[in-house]
C-alpha cells in the first residue's frame, strides 16, 4: 500500500486509452494498466468544484479502501489526487459474481425451481464461504465497517479465482459510540428491509450485510426469491 501521491506518472497516463478502458460510469472510467510488470485496475474519477453526492461517495470509498488489507477484499495499491481528478489503483478483477453465476448455470444446465445437484451445492457453498470471510473481515475492523451494498456486481473474482468484496462507495464506518445508522441506501433487491426504508426512525447495524449475504446464497441454492414481510 502507498500513501496518496499528487500526480499520476507519465507511464500510467499513456495507458489511459480507449483500448484499455474496462468500465465507465457517471464518475468517470476504469482502465486496465500495467506497472512494474503487474496488471492493475485504475479508476479515474472526475471532480467538480462543488463536490456532488457521487463524488463524495468515491472519496469515501478511497478513505475506506486505504485502511483494508485482506485476501477477501479488492486490494488497494495507491492513489493520486488533484483538485479536478482522483486516480485509484486497485487489484485487477475482470469478473464479478453475476458472470460467475451465469457461467455456472450453463455448466450445470441449471433451471429455475429445480434443486441443484450435489456438486453445484458444493460450489455454491464455496462461493458463500469466500464472501462471508470478506464480510467478517470488514465487520471485525475497529470500528466496524458496513458495506451496505452487497450485490453480485460488487463481489469480484481475482485472477486466482478467489472472491473479493469491491465497491465501498456506500460503505459506512460505524460512528464511535453508535450502535445503529439511519436507513435509505443500497441496491433495493439485495438489501435488508431496515436499510431500504428511508426514514430517520429506522436504524440498522452490521447485520444488514448478513441479510444481503444470506439472501444472495438462498437465491443461488434454491433458485427462488423469498417473500419478505
Amino acid at each position: 500500500m502507498s500513501a496518496n501521491e499528487t500526480n499520476l506518472d507519465d507511464e500510467l497516463k499513456e495507458q489511459l486509452t480507449e483500448t484499455n478502458k474496462i468500465g465507465s460510469g457517471q464518475f468517470g472510467w476504469v482502465y486496465r494498466v500495467t506497472k512494474d510488470h503487474s496488471k492493475y485496475a485504475l479508476k479515474e474519477i472526475q471532480l467538480t468544484e462543488q463536490l456532488n453526492e457521487d463524488e463524495k461517495k468515491y472519496l469515501r470509498e478511497l478513505s475506506i479502501m486505504e485502511k483494508l488489507d485482506d485476501n477477501h477484499v479488492v486490494g488497494y495499491v495507491m492513489s493520486w489526487t488533484t483538485p479536478t481528478v482522483i486516480y485509484i489503483m486497485m487489484e485487477l478483477c475482470e469478473c464479478d459474481l453475476n458472470v460467475l453465476i451465469e457461467s455456472m448455470k450453463k455448466i450445470f444446465k441449471s433451471k429455475d425451481n429445480v434443486e441443484p445437484n450435489h456438486f453445484e451445492y458444493f460450489v455454491s457453498y464455496h462461493i458463500f464461504h469466500e464472501i462471508a470471510q470478506g464480510v467478517h473481515y470488514i465487520h471485525t475492523q475497529t470500528p466496524p465497517i458496513m458495506h451496505r451494498d452487497l450485490k453480485p456486481t460488487n463481489i469480484l473474482m481475482a485472477s486466482d479465482g478467489s472472491l473479493k468484496l469491491g465497491d465501498f462507495g456506500l460503505a459506512k464506518v460505524r460512528d464511535k459510540g453508535s450502535v445503529t445508522h439511519t436507513a435509505g441506501v443500497g441496491s433495493e433487491r439485495f438489501i435488508a428491509p431496515e436499510v431500504s426504508i428511508s426514514s430517520n426512525n429506522h436504524h440498522y447495524n452490521e447485520s444488514c450485510d448478513m441479510f444481503s449475504l444470506v439472501w444472495r446464497y438462498q437465491m443461488k441454492v434454491t433458485r427462488k426469491e423469498s417473500q419478505i414481510e
